[in-house]
């Protein structure tokens, strides 16, 4: 979140708290997902993504709107309302791409989730068009440089001192 700040408001510090406060009350709508009361979670959510977007100025596309169209799309799925979950993730894929880019792994879990939508709402083709995109991604991740020292054969194994040192 501090990258964010510092990327699209110069690091300012009024701006950084007022993500944390709006984070507080998106982790406050996340522990009410999980209980008998989950339209207390949609009303906290739907308003920070009010007051968020209040914030920015009504930028559908900023950044900040990220974690909480995320818990949004979550709770609309969990909820069986996929339509408007499915909405809530294309935005949030619109925003990723901008800005991570097209091939980062953020992206991954989004097109999973565009996926079980459009599967939901009996439109398969196009929830395996998504899954895919999530696979490639995935395989493309994979065939990211390895540590050094880390074997890129699968079949051999790994020399688990070499990998200890790249953790440390």
């Amino acid at each position: 979140m501090r990258k964010i700040v510092q990327k699209y408001h110069d690091n300012n510090a009024h701006d950084l708290m007022n993500q944390y406060l709006f984070l507080a009350q998106v982790l406050i709508a996340i522990t009410l997902m999980s209980t008998s009361n989950p339209g207390a979670a949609g009303n906290i959510l739907s308003y920070v993504m009010q007051k968020q977007l209040e914030y920015v100025n009504m930028s559908k596309y900023h950044p900040f709107l990220e974690q909480t169209l995320t818990n949004l799309a979550i709770l609309r799925r969990s909820s069986q309302q996929y339509f408007e979950s499915l909405q809530m993730w294309e935005w949030l894929k619109n925003i990723q791409e901008s800005i991570y880019g097209e091939d980062s792994e953020v992206l991954i879990y989004t097109y999973k989730n565009i996926g079980i939508c459009y599967l939901a709402l009996g439109i398969p083709e196009k929830a395996e068009d998504f899954y895919l995109k999530a696979l490639n991604l995935m395989e493309l991740m994979q065939t990211v440089e390895a540590p050094e020292g880390a074997q890129s054969n699968p079949e051999q194994p790994v020399d688990e001192e070499l990998l200890k040192e790249d953790r440390e």
